[in-house]
C-alpha cells in the first residue's frame, strides 16, 4: 500500500470518532486541475479569495500525497467556513487526529497559507521540488 494511502486510512479511522461526519473530498490532482484551482481569486472568480498558493507541479496533491477533507453537520451542511464554528470544527478535528496518526502534516499549522481542510503525508526534509523530480522520473519518493 502506498505510504500516503496508509496514512489517509489511519486518518479516517481516527476521524470516525469525531462529532461530525468527515469525508475526503479531494485527493490526487493533475497539474491542470491544480492550475485551475490556482487561478481562482487571481484570474477567474476574482470576487473570491485564492484557494491555494500552489500551481500545478507545486502541490503534494499532484503526487498523491495530500487530501482535503470536508466536515458535515448532522443535517448534511458542508462546513465551508461560512458560518461561525466551522473553523473551530477543523481545528478540533486536527486535535483529534494529529496525536494518533504518525507522519501526518496539517495545513492548519502552516503560517504562509493556512489551509485547515488540508492534510498530507509528512515528506520530512524533502522539498516539493525534490518530490516532483522523483515523481516525474518514476523513482520512489520514500
Amino acid at each position: 500500500m502506498p505510504p500516503a494511502q496508509k496514512v489517509a486510512r489511519e486518518f479516517m479511522r481516527a476521524a470516525a470518532g469525531f462529532r461530525n461526519t468527515v469525508k475526503i473530498i479531494s485527493g490526487s490532482r493533475t497539474y491542470a486541475e491544480q492550475d485551475a484551482l490556482y487561478a481562482i481569486g487571481r484570474t477567474i472568480q476574482t470576487n473570491k479569495s485564492p484557494v491555494t498558493k500552489a500551481k500545478g507541479g507545486q502541490s503534494n496533491h499532484n503526487f498523491g500525497l495530500a487530501w482535503d477533507v470536508g466536515i458535515f453537520e448532522a443535517a448534511g451542511r458542508y462546513m465551508d467556513g461560512s458560518k461561525k464554528g466551522d473553523e473551530k470544527a477543523y481545528a478540533d478535528l486536527a486535535g483529534l487526529v494529529k496525536p494518533v496518526v504518525a507522519n501526518l502534516e496539517w495545513g492548519g499549522d502552516w503560517t504562509s497559507f493556512v489551509d485547515p481542510p488540508h492534510y498530507q503525508l509528512a515528506t520530512g526534509s524533502k522539498a516539493t521540488a525534490q518530490v516532483r523530480a522523483l515523481f516525474e522520473s518514476g523513482q520512489p519518493m520514500f
